[in-house]
This record gives structure tokens, C-alpha cells and sequence, in this order.
């Protein structure tokens, strides 16, 4: 993808200082992506996929992943922009998300939006659809400041039914949260 968008090269890494090359900072971090992935799937008590998921926010890891997770983003924005130029039917999100005046194209979209992610900026609401699209996981948003509203549970994207589901809860559409279930004493030892 880097040799056919040469604007990919404007990536900009949670690292400004690393030396390698985009392109192979891209490969690393998907590799991890896809090495932790397998990993923690094939794990099947609950307590230790949880220590294993635990364990990734505690080094630089963390970073390469949303690096890499921004990436498959990025190539789910090019790939919904590309079937919409060749008259494709895309989800609606895809039209919204190249409507803005900053995103016209993937380009812009890297360049004003996901490079800031995780330096200046967050994801917005069109954002989390991407998102969802990107890992092909519903991504369900308990929004509790919309308690008692229809908007209350939101789903990122809300048209893919059989996809896994995510949970996360926010008070205020900016900070989200993962539930976990709470640990004993006895599941610790």
C-alpha cells in the first residue's frame, strides 16, 4: 500500500524519534497485532486472558498496537473510499466520513485526523464506525450520559449482526472504558 499511496510516508508514530522507515514500522506493528491476537484468542481461562491482556499495557507494546490498529483503519478508509469512486455500495458512514472539509479523501484523513490520534486527538462518533469496520467487531458503546434516551446503547457499525461484539462505557462520548468483570482474591493467588 505504501509504494501505491506514497502519502502514506506522512504517517506520523506515537515514537517521532524512531529512525527505521514508515514502512517497516507499519509491517512491525501489524506483526504484533496479528502475533498478540492469536495469542490471547487461543487462550481459554478467563483469568489468564485477562493477565495476557493486562500484560500488554505494561511496556511499549501498547503503542505499536494502536499504531498497528490505526493502520488497518486507514486501509479500511482507502479501500470504502475507492468502492465508493468506482459507483460500489459503501455503508453510510463511509459517506460521512469523507463529507468532512478536513477528510475529503484518505489523505486528508491521515493527515488531519488519525495521525493526531493518540497525540492530540481521540476518535469521533464516524470514527468508531471505522473502527468497528476495521476489525470486523461491533463495537457496543454504553453511553451513560444518554441513560433513559434511545441513544443510550450505541453500536460502531450498527448494520453487521454477526460480528463479535465489544463492550465499552463512556460518561461523555470523549473517555471510553473497558468493562471487566472484578477479580477475587481467590482468582489472583
Amino acid at each position: 500500500m505504501i509504494k501505491k499511496y506514497k502519502w502514506i510516508e506522512k504517517w506520523r508514530f506515537w515514537n517521532s524519534n524512531e529512525s527505521k522507515k514508515t514502512c517497516l514500522l507499519i509491517k512491525e506493528s501489524l506483526e504484533l497485532l496479528r502475533k498478540k491476537w492469536s495469542e490471547i484468542s487461543e487462550i481459554e481461562d478467563p483469568d489468564k486472558k485477562q493477565d495476557a491482556c493486562d500484560q500488554i499495557f505494561q511496556n511499549e507494546e501498547e503503542f505499536w498496537l494502536y499504531e498497528a490498529v490505526k493502520f488497518l483503519m486507514l486501509k479500511s478508509a482507502i479501500d470504502l473510499f475507492n468502492a465508493n469512486e468506482d459507483g460500489k455500495e459503501v455503508p453510510v458512514f463511509s459517506w460521512l466520513l469523507f463529507a468532512r472539509n478536513t477528510s475529503n479523501n484518505p489523505c486528508e484523513f491521515l493527515k488531519n485526523h488519525l495521525n493526531h490520534v493518540g497525540h492530540s486527538g481521540g476518535l469521533e462518533q464516524v470514527e468508531m464506525f471505522l473502527l468497528g469496520y476495521a476489525l470486523q467487531h461491533t463495537i457496543r458503546v454504553y453511553r451513560l450520559y444518554k441513560s433513559e434516551t434511545e441513544e443510550f446503547i450505541t453500536l460502531y457499525p450498527n448494520d453487521q449482526t454477526c460480528w463479535p461484539v465489544v463492550v465499552l462505557i463512556t460518561e461523555d462520548d470523549r473517555h471510553y472504558n473497558v468493562p471487566v468483570r472484578k477479580r477475587t482474591v481467590e482468582t489472583l493467588l
